[in-house]
C-alpha cells in the first residue's frame, strides 16, 4: 500500500484510491529528483499540461490556481522534487490552509525520504481539517515505513473510524490486522 492520494485541488486525475499493488512502505518505483531528467518517462500528455501551465504561469504569475494545477501535474508526472517547489510556493502564498494540497506536497516530500518532515505537513492538514481521512491513512503508512507499528496501527484505526464503510477504510482495516499480526510476532520472538 502506498500512502493515500486524494483529488487535488483544482485537480484533472488523482482520485483517491489506494492501489493495491504497491507496498506498504510507499515503493512505487523511481521518483524524479533534483538531478534528474522528470520528463524522460512521462506521458506526452502530461508533458503537454505541464507546459501549457508552466507558460500559462509565466504570463500571470500571481495566479494560485494555475500554481496549483502545475504542481498537481508535475505530481501525477511522479517528478516529486518539482511539484514540492510548486506546492511550497502555492501554501506559503496563496492558501496555507488547502488540505488537499498539503497533503500531496507532505507525500511530495514523503517520496524524497524525509519521513519526519512528510508526516509533521500532513499533521498540519489534520489541523485545519481533523477528519480527512487521507492524512490519516497516509500517516499510518509513514510511521509503518518508521517501523512504529502502535502509532501506524492508531492512525489506520482513526481513518477506518473516520469513515466506516469506504474503499479506504477497508484498505485501512486489512493493514491493521496486519500490524496487529506482527506485533503478536514481534511480542513471541
Amino acid at each position: 500500500e502506498k500512502p493515500a492520494q486524494q483529488a487535488h485541488a483544482g485537480a484533472e486525475t488523482t482520485n483517491g484510491r489506494v492501489s493495491p499493488d504497491t507496498k506498504l512502505d510507499g515503493s512505487e518505483g523511481g521518483s524524479a529528483s533534483a538531478g534528474a531528467n522528470p520528463m524522460s518517462k512521462v506521458s506526452p500528455e502530461i508533458q503537454q499540461r505541464i507546459a501549457d501551465l508552466s507558460d500559462s504561469l509565466s504570463k500571470d504569475p500571481k495566479n494560485g490556481a494555475i500554481l496549483v494545477r502545475l504542481a498537481n501535474a508535475w505530481y501525477d508526472a511522479g517528478a516529486f522534487f518539482q511539484a514540492e517547489q510548486h506546492y511550497a510556493r502555492y501554501l506559503n502564498e496563496f492558501n496555507p490552509k488547502d488540505v488537499a494540497a498539503r497533503v500531496d506536497y507532505a507525500y511530495t516530500i514523503l517520496r524524497q525520504g524525509r519521513d519526519d518532515e512528510a508526516i509533521a505537513e500532513t499533521k498540519k492538514a489534520l489541523e485545519f481539517e481533523p477528519n480527512r481521512i487521507e492524512a490519516m491513512y497516509n500517516l499510518g503508512v509513514m510511521y509503518y515505513g518508521k517501523k512504529d507499528l502502535k502509532t501506524a496501527k492508531q492512525w489506520f484505526e482513526k481513518c477506518a473510524a473516520a469513515a466506516p464503510n469506504t474503499e479506504i477504510a477497508s484498505s485501512a482495516q486489512g493493514i491493521i490486522e496486519r500490524i496487529t499480526q506482527e506485533m503478536a510476532q514481534n511480542k513471541g520472538s
